[in-house]
């Protein structure tokens, strides 16, 4: 089977399956680069790709200067195709079988800090949606949940007698805390900024239309530049509230139930603590303090 045919197919299973709009399009970008680099190659058929050819793609990678998570990013993303072409009998074998991971090199992974939040929530007072921005940041480190997550809430997904918010995704609903200051602020923007007859998701643009990943992530490039900040993207605030919530004692099987996921691997990868952090956490559990 030609290369171009099994990405094709791939990626159809995908729109299948019903997976994220920013997976389909980073499994896109992955894999037309994969299928540029193979086509210089003169790999066209999906029998040619073995476990040479992708040490030799790994090579190139490495060679421009790609980092170790960004390449495994991207073997990720080919051995999941490799591996539904043996799945689906249209190759025998998938190469990946015989093919080590490159090493992803650990390294503290960027957030949110708790410093950077409260200028950011400064700043955010000077925009032109003060109300609706400073809900969206806040609810982005008190609740750690995804941008989509975000996107997709409704006004009866605030469940305020409860002090809970009922959050969906790609893994699902799930009900989880919200602290009282940011029920409050919600319910501000409600009042003041957000008309009161519209049935579409909580979040508006200036237009009143439903908000998007790329509206949220314009609204922050400019809050982090009047906060005078180097932009951090939507995902490091999730990971700034798993550090936090690390510090301020909760457990990591809470942290698992709050951010919805699987296994608690996925967790701890999320509770990123540099060295003054881990000082905190020493000082305040150590089994010599008295």
């Amino acid at each position: 089977m030609l290369l171009k045919s099994l990405i094709e197919e791939f990626l159809d299973d995908g729109k299948y399956r019903k997976l994220a709009a920013n997976t389909t399009r980073m499994y896109t970008d992955v894999l037309k680069s994969f299928e540029k680099y193979c086509k210089a190659k003169k790999y066209s058929e999906v029998a040619e790709i073995t476990s040479g050819a992708l040490k030799e793609y790994a090579l190139y990678l490495q060679e421009k200067g790609l980092k170790s998570g960004g390449i495994a990013l991207q073997f990720r993303v080919i051995r999941a195709m490799l591996f539904y072409a043996e799945r689906e009998e249209i190759e025998t074998t998938c190469p990946f079988k015989k093919f080590q991971m490159p090493k992803i090199e650990k390294s503290i992974m960027s957030y949110v800090s708790f410093e950077e939040y409260e200028s950011l929530m400064l700043a955010a007072r000077g925009g032109q949606k003060p109300l609706r921005d400073t809900c969206i940041i806040s609810l982005l480190f008190d609740t750690g949940m995804r941008i989509g997550e975000l996107l997709n809430l409704t006004e009866p997904d605030i469940l305020t007698g409860r002090g809970m918010l009922k959050v969906t995704g790609k893994t699902g609903s799930r009900i989880i805390p919200v602290s009282r200051s940011v029920v409050k602020r919600l319910r501000e923007y409600q009042r003041v900024e957000r008309p009161t007859n519209s049935l579409t998701p909580l979040f508006l643009t200036s237009t009143d239309e439903s908000m998007t990943y790329g509206s949220v992530k314009l609204m922050l490039q400019r809050t982090f530049k009047r906060a005078g900040l180097k932009y951090k993207s939507p995902h490091n605030f999730r990971r700034g509230f798993a550090t936090r919530f690390i510090l301020n004692s909760g457990d990591v099987f809470s942290l698992q139930r709050i951010l919805g996921h699987t296994t608690l691997v996925m967790s701890s990868r999320y509770a990123v603590l540099n060295e003054q952090s881990l000082k905190q956490v020493h000082l305040a559990a150590s089994p010599t303090r008295r």
